[in-house]
């Protein structure tokens, strides 16, 4: 019993590091992604690449706040965030 209990412990807690990694990658490709598409659409004047960035920046938006609902910062680990 007791083994059981500590594999379901030790599964949910990779489960759980394995997602904060996930969201961390995603919403620093995404945060790169953005600033890049928005650079091009300024520096070309394509409008079809800002509405690209917007939307990439709405997702971005989307992932910040599923990560702070799981995981409430601190303001201190605020500026870490892409770390």
């Amino acid at each position: 019993m007791y083994l059981d209990a500590t594999r379901l412990e030790l599964m949910t807690e990779l489960w759980t590091v394995r997602s904060e990694f996930v969201l961390r990658l995603r919403s620093g490709l995404l945060a790169l992604a953005c600033v890049t598409l928005l650079a091009v659409a300024l520096f070309f004047s394509n409008p079809f690449y800002l509405i690209i960035a917007i939307g990439l920046a709405l997702d971005l938006g989307v992932t910040l706040a599923l990560r702070l609902w799981r995981n409430p910062f601190t303001p201190r680990q605020t500026l870490y965030l892409f770390w």
